[in-house]
């Protein structure tokens, strides 16, 4: 009845797995920064406890539109940009030799 899927594991490079490798690399990061003060050194770069503000403010209009606007915009018009190809283009032979369904 129900078939199930095997976890496909895919290869880097000889002998070298990525799922197993990023598993690993996510579980010692989490532990360095758990066991050490990075977190806490970078914090203190980045905010002003006395004062309580932050090193990048966010009223900046240049710094607003890279670290918080901008990104959102691309990533909104990159998907859009997608889905209007696929919606429009879909006739090209192209498009139809490389979608599946």
């Amino acid at each position: 009845m129900f078939t199930m899927k095997k976890w496909i594991i895919y290869q880097v490079n000889k002998g070298v797995y990525s799922i197993p490798l990023v598993a690993m690399t996510l579980v010692l990061v989490v532990v360095f920064f758990e066991m050490s003060t990075v977190d806490g050194i970078v914090q203190s770069w980045m905010y002003n406890a006395d004062t309580q503000t932050w090193a990048v403010d966010r009223h900046n209009v240049v710094l607003d539109l890279i670290l918080y606007e901008g990104i959102k915009k691309v990533l909104i018009a990159f998907v859009l940009f997608l889905l209007l190809a696929l919606i429009f283009l879909r006739k090209f032979n192209w498009v139809k030799k490389h979608t599946k369904g």
